[in-house]
């Protein structure tokens, strides 16, 4: 959880002395939990109204309110735009995904909390 939460001030810090990016991440898919099974996190991420392609991306999940450690997450590009990773939930609930972007050009990271299923 220390570590959560150092990665979010470090955040802060890095996005308020670098100004407002361009570059926008959504969460195109949720993963769900499925006991055992991996499930798709997709990703969708724009600069302006361009699809933003040849990015590297990464992303540590962590359950919000528990401790099941930190779950590394690498995204490959599926479509223009669109980054797929796959993940195994150890179940349900609230996680927040620490997704960091690398591009040619700057590093990006944006902290967003997924409300993970379980079906």
């Amino acid at each position: 959880m220390k570590k959560l939460i150092l990665s979010i001030l470090f955040t802060m810090l890095v996005i308020s002395g670098c100004g407002p990016s361009q570059v926008k991440i959504e969460v195109d898919k949720v993963p769900g939990f499925i006991k055992g099974e991996e499930s798709n996190f997709i990703l969708k991420v724009t600069e302006g109204d361009e699809l933003k392609t040849g990015l590297s991306i990464t992303a540590t999940l962590e359950m919000a309110k528990m401790d099941h450690g930190v779950i590394e997450v690498s995204f490959e590009e599926v479509g223009k735009g669109f980054y797929k990773g796959e993940v195994t939930l150890p179940m349900g609930g609230d996680w927040i995904a620490d997704i960091q972007i690398d591009s040619s050009d700057s590093l990006i990271e944006e902290v967003v909390t997924l409300k993970v299923e379980e079906g």
